[in-house]
């Protein structure tokens, strides 16, 4: 046999030999990973499809083969052509499924997966085959969450840079969940978020149960612009440009039954950030309120005068609250100021006018100084300040001043001003005058004719 021959062959005999580990290095690829997932006490199947210098791609499922806890119909990674190291730029799942309990502090965890997950948690530094700038992709996802409060399902997509969203699409599927005395069922629940638009939409729909509020029929749609996050250092910050919040309600029960509530609340330059023990924030706020009262929710008391008794109950009838301000949260201590007067109006035109309030404080006492008028046709007018005021452990105290006009049963046109110190406690009121009060009275009506007429007195506190 002629040397060139031999050269062909032998030639030929290493092509054929090269041909055989590429084709057979998936196989030889899945069986290490296999092996990888076996020594740290994992039962894993795992296939590989495509093997080059560009990237792999194959399908995987970590966990029992009855219900794995992660898995993917398919897995592709793509790699940097720049390096010559292999190392990783974007992985993309196609129809994932992840199985997950999340414990009653909020902490996430993996059936079956947490040590080998604690131990990637214990490696120094990024990793030289992985980019820190990482793009995953995850479409099709199906997230099964299991929680002391009950079990959600999540579908949808979703894509991370960073192990930071960038986009998210989620439906929840029909659940019924429960907190403490407060139980949740959920019939429609969506979430859409975009990073590079800055826009965050939520959808809710289901009924709420506790001991304080039932209502039935409720609609939730939250929808943030300029909206983002970061989380850094285990902080994380929220910022959006608006916020706007619609809640309706078939009807619900507050102690008193009411039909139709509605709340819309408009949040601008809202900035929020910290840890779960220490946040702060601010924004600027705008919220409305109303609601129907059934004619025999609310049981009103015998006022001693028909005329009002009726102003108070056409009043109820229906009631719209409107508020405006600013609030800000300085590690737990907060600040609410009024930027225009805030409204409580009746059906029948009263009208309960704060004009001026600034409360700050923590949950175990508050202090501030409010102003506030009430008006309307039937009712009373009365005008009412708070120089400062000052409420800790269910205690109220501070100083008051007083100015009314009103006529109702024996009393015409009756003026009263007083001022002085207003104390509360153990539900007890209590009023102690700190100058004389003066009274007016156009006239004594007890009977068929006035009694007494321009009655003008003085009551000087002992």
């Amino acid at each position: 046999m002629k040397a060139r021959h031999v050269i062909c062959l032998i030639v030929a005999g290493i092509a054929v030999l090269l041909l055989i580990l590429w084709v057979a290095r998936a196989r030889l690829a899945a069986e290490l990973a296999r092996q990888y997932f076996q020594s740290h006490g994992i039962a894993a199947s795992v296939a590989i499809d495509r093997l080059g210098l560009s990237g792999v791609s194959g399908r995987f499922a970590l966990g029992p083969a009855s219900g794995p806890t992660v898995s993917a119909e398919k897995i592709e990674l793509r790699f940097d052509p720049l390096q010559l190291v292999p190392r990783v730029v974007e992985v993309r799942l196609v129809h994932p499924e992840i199985r997950a309990e999340i414990a009653a502090d909020g902490a996430v965890s993996l059936p079956g997966l947490q040590d080998w997950i604690a131990s990637l948690g214990k490696s120094r530094g990024q990793s030289r085959f992985v980019s820190p700038d990482l793009a995953v992709s995850l479409s099709g996802l199906r997230a099964f969450l299991q929680s002391p409060y009950g079990r959600l399902e999540l579908d949808g997509d979703l894509t991370l840079r960073r192990n930071l969203p960038v986009t998210a699409a989620f439906t929840v599927k029909p659940a019924a969940m429960s907190y403490r005395d407060m139980r949740v069922r959920v019939r429609e629940a969506r979430l859409s978020f975009d990073n590079a638009a800055g826009q965050l939409t939520l959808r809710f729909a289901g009924d709420l149960d506790s001991p304080d509020i039932a209502a039935r029929d409720v609609g939730a749609d939250l929808t943030a612009v300029g909206f983002g996050w970061d989380f850094a250092k285990g902080q994380i910050a929220v910022k959006a440009t608006s916020l706007q919040l619609h809640v309706v309600s078939g009807s619900a029960l507050m102690g008193v039954a009411v039909q139709s509530p509605t709340l819309d609340l408009v949040a601008h330059n809202l900035a929020l950030s910290g840890t779960s023990g220490n946040w702060q924030g601010q924004a600027d706020f705008r919220l409305g309120a109303g609601t129907d009262f059934a004619p025999d929710a609310i049981k009103f008391p015998a006022l001693g005068d028909a005329a009002l008794t009726r102003a108070v109950a056409a009043n109820a009838k229906h009631l719209d609250l409107s508020l405006n301000g600013h609030v800000a949260d300085r590690g737990g201590e907060i600040a609410l100021s009024l930027s225009e007067p805030a409204t409580l109006q009746g059906a029948a035109g009263g009208l309960l006018q704060v004009s001026q309030m600034a409360v700050q404080g923590k949950a175990d006492g508050w202090a501030g100084s409010a102003k506030a008028k009430l008006a309307g046709k039937g009712l009373p007018d009365v005008a009412l300040s708070l120089p400062e005021f000052h409420w800790s452990e269910g205690a109220f105290k501070g100083r008051a001043a007083l100015n009314a006009r009103f006529g109702y049963a024996m009393l015409r046109r009756a003026a009263l001003s007083v001022t002085g110190d207003l104390k509360s406690e153990d539900g007890n009121w209590r009023f102690d005058p700190a100058s004389c009060a003066t009274l007016s009275l156009a006239a004594f009506h007890a009977g068929a004719s006035d009694m007494v007429k321009n009655v003008k007195a003085r009551a000087c506190p002992a």
